[in-house]
């Protein structure tokens, strides 16, 4: 078994879809950095995806969290975000 199978069967153990699900993208401190979340998932799960955004600067200043709270269809869709938060310029962890 794969781990992405793996991953599946757990994400469909513990939540019951569609859901409500939230990402925790933290990296680079700027207002790119954000919007450039924002738009990841939204590219993912389309344009008319509402998607709650907070943010919180690290104590220096020069990293931000961002947590996106959105409805969503799948595990499967769960981990396209997830690969595509990944894959952000300036992205320290995907949680």
């Amino acid at each position: 078994m794969t781990e992405e199978i793996k991953f599946l069967d757990r994400l469909n153990d513990v939540h019951e879809f569609p859901c409500e699900f939230i990402f925790k993208v933290i990296g680079d401190n700027s207002p790119e950095f954000v919007t450039t979340c924002v738009q990841g998932a939204v590219n993912v799960l389309g344009p008319n995806t509402k998607v709650d955004v907070t943010t919180r600067e690290s104590s220096k200043g020069n990293h931000v969290s961002v947590t996106l709270t959105v409805s969503i269809e799948s595990a499967e869709l769960v981990l396209k975000v997830f690969a595509i938060l990944q894959g952000i310029e300036g992205v320290k962890y995907v949680l």
